[in-house]
């Protein structure tokens, strides 16, 4: 009798750690809570005790009855016999107490460990004495993340070949290891090893309901870290974004920043001695440094010590400069001789003054120091700031005050607008009025105002097509609409992921202009206003803000809520989290297979590089060398001839760039066909808007090419 290969290599070893495999597998589900996962192993197992087992022995009585050979009763016995030894092959795994006792055992994924941050005194009801607790944070190691991940197969090659690339980019920046501040402050720390950049995001979130009788109580801190050196294919995915420390929020309360200890400690080791990666049986060793600290603005200033009273006129609340509440309220520019350094705000914190309340715990981390490492949240100052409240104003005048447009209308071009794929998700809300504040009443006159109830994802997707949306319905030369296109050339660069440097200046420029403008119309800035004005010299410094925005990690949040809301236990929720996080990781580590596949293709799409193009759909294709303008085309049909895949661009003549409706007047007809294979997606061709106007083609890009 002949057997397979592969029945030949499953042995009981291999049994084992495909079992395990399994288990893992199962905890890295998050949504599946822990006692389904009891239930699920248990059922399993029954069902191969009492249905499967119980059908290979009928099938083997039957096959040694109906033989016409004479079979051996000690063959069939010992048959039998094993298949009575394995009607239980689930039993070592039932409980989580055994699961856990064999995964630990056989774990290559260090325990979490308990970082001390201080004692806690409380009054013990029974005994009338006083109680004290050792209070500690939950912290997964940064090293063992990092190791686990880049000895993942072809991840190091791929950030390698990427680094080259970046090298090889003379006039364009696209990550932050093209900036200044990568250049002049870290890239010669190690000439004989690699250094890589990396950046820690903070933020508070509820597990629970936000809205319940409980909501607070559990209240998180989550410590992120992202790594910027990785591919744009790679640093898209939310898994590779890796949890560093969770903590309730009380514990920092209480204790303050201690709560980040690990992390000093982990960056320093990194910065320090590095890691030693073992990929093909060569040694590659890598360093680390952090370059940056995200999160919120209200989240930030508190764990880097500075005022939080960012309605105070005479605060001093800006990570990035010393202007007071009431200065930046009319700033239209960044002032240079403003601009915190490691000289002044050394000063302020031995006085107290500028906004330092005390030291920034991060500032213990080799090469960094808060005054100079500084970053700003597209996501929260841009997006849910700047935009949110100019397109308010904006749509309140219009509507409302000088009656141009009507409500119904606006909530019919939005809906009806034709969102290509990647905005579907991203539509916008249908806008509403309420009541103003007593500000608005002061500034416009009116006691209604339009209500953007929008994501950050949704706002910035409005703001983006808005001309495209309603601008034929404005009149020419309205002021309050050049606000709007101003603000959309903003909107261009910021979210950018590709910079020119000339770009940063025009950016400045426009920062001015529109700042002007709106301080013409509805009196003073508000605090997010001011963040703006830092963007064009940090586009110079780290590269495009769009990479360090909030959403990401806002999205991670989502993951270690389902974590949460699927643990029956509320008891020590951090150590829960970061069990599960530590089971995925492991999980991913013993499973992972090298991923290749830059192009997926069939008769109806091309995907490449996690861009999608459909039949009709337009692209930015070139920059024409003799008008300097940008130029589109479409993909108008996929063929398939002997096994390959054609596809058919249709070429088409920009006439000019429209300011009002922001957008590109494009023919109607195409100038030219061509028949072209897959690699012709692989160079930067940009999926765009294309909306038909007055029989007339407009196309929208997301961002300035």
């Amino acid at each position: 009798m002949e057997f397979s290969l592969n029945e030949l290599d499953v042995n009981q070893q291999t049994f084992f750690d495909e079992t395990l495999k399994l288990i893992l597998f199962l905890y890295s589900l998050e949504k599946i809570p822990l006692n389904i996962i009891d239930q699920i192993i248990g059922t399993f197992n029954n069902w191969i005790s009492q249905v499967y087992v119980p059908l290979l022995n009928n099938n083997i009585r039957d096959i040694v009855q109906n033989s016409t050979y004479k079979v051996d009763d000690n063959c069939v016995g010992s048959l039998r016999s094993m298949l009575f030894e394995n009607k239980f092959p689930l039993e070592n795994f039932l409980t989580e107490h055994q699961r856990f006792k064999i995964l630990k055992k056989n774990s290559s994924v260090k325990d979490h460990t308990d970082v001390k941050i201080g004692e806690q005194s409380s009054m013990n009801d029974s005994t009338s004495k006083v109680d004290t607790e050792e209070k500690s944070i939950v912290h997964l190691p940064l090293d063992e993340s990092l190791k686990i991940f880049l000895e993942l197969p072809g991840i190091l090659e791929e950030v390698i070949a990427y680094i080259k690339t970046l090298k090889n980019e003379k006039q364009i920046i696209s990550n932050i290891m093209q900036g200044s501040l990568w250049k002049t402050k870290y890239e010669h720390l190690n000439k004989t090893n690699m250094t890589l950049p990396l950046v820690l995001f903070f933020d508070d979130f509820e597990p629970g309901n936000g809205l319940g009788s409980h909501a607070g109580e559990q209240k998180l801190g989550g410590a992120y870290m992202s790594m910027p050196f990785l591919t744009p294919r790679l640093v898209s995915k939310l898994e590779n974004i890796l949890v560093s420390s969770v903590f309730y929020s009380t514990d920092r309360e209480c204790f303050g920043n201690k709560v980040f200890s690990g992390e000093v400690k982990d960056f320093n080791k990194l910065s320090r001695e590095g890691l030693s990666l073992q990929i093909n049986d060569k040694i590659h060793n890598v360093f680390f440094e952090c370059v940056l600290i995200t999160g919120d603005n209200f989240g930030l200033n508190s764990i880097c010590g500075f005022d939080q009273g960012f309605n105070s006129l005479k605060g001093y609340w800006c990570r990035s400069c010393r202007a007071t509440g009431e200065q930046a309220r009319y700033l239209t520019e960044e002032i240079p001789e403003l601009l915190r350094n490691e000289l002044n705000y050394e000063t302020d914190l031995v006085n107290k003054t500028g906004g330092v309340r005390e030291k920034c715990i991060f500032n213990d981390i080799d090469n960094f120091h808060i005054a100079t490492n500084q970053i700003v949240d597209v996501m929260h100052d841009f997006c849910e700031g700047l935009l949110n409240d100019t397109i308010s104003k904006i749509l309140t005048v219009l509507i409302i005050v000088d009656k141009k447009i009507i409500l119904s209308q606006v909530n019919e071009r939005i809906n009806d607008f034709e969102y290509c794929d990647f905005e579907k998700s991203n539509k916008p809300r249908p806008l509403s009025e309420e009541a103003a504040d007593k500000v608005t009443v002061s500034i416009l006159g009116t006691h209604k105002k339009i209500k953007l109830k929008q994501s950050a994802s949704q706002m910035l997707c409005l703001a983006r097509y808005l001309g495209l949306m309603i601008g034929d319905l404005i009149p020419i030369n309205n002021k309050y609409w050049e606000l709007y296109i101003i603000l959309r050339k903003i909107i261009g660069i910021v979210t950018s992921p590709r910079i020119v440097v000339s770009e940063t200046y025009l950016l400045k420029d426009y920062i001015k202009e529109h700042h002007e403008l709106y301080i013409k119309l509805f009196k003073y800035l508000k605090p997010k206003f001011h963040f703006a004005t830092h963007i064009p010299r940090l586009l110079r410094e780290v590269g495009p803000v769009i990479h360090f925005w909030g959403m990401p990690f806002e999205r991670k949040h989502t993951e270690l809520k389902d974590i949460v809301t699927n643990t029956n236990s509320r008891r020590n929720l951090p150590s829960s989290i970061c069990t599960r996080i530590q089971l995925s990781l492991r999980f991913r580590k013993e499973t992972y297979v090298e991923d290749k596949k830059n192009f997926i293709q069939d008769k109806n799409k091309i995907v490449v590089n996690d861009k999608v193009y459909k039949i009709g759909t337009i692209f930015f294709n070139c920059i024409d060398e003799e008008d300097e303008i940008a130029q589109f085309a479409e993909l108008s049909n996929i063929l398939e001839l002997n096994n390959k895949m054609y596809y058919i661009v249709k070429h088409f003549k920009t006439i000019r760039f429209d300011d009002y409706y922001h957008a590109y007047k494009i023919d109607v007809e195409p100038i030219s066909e061509q028949y072209v294979e897959a690699d012709f997606f692989s160079d930067f061709k940009i999926p765009c808007i294309h909306v038909k106007k007055n029989n007339k083609l407009y196309v929208s890009t997301r961002y300035d090419i």
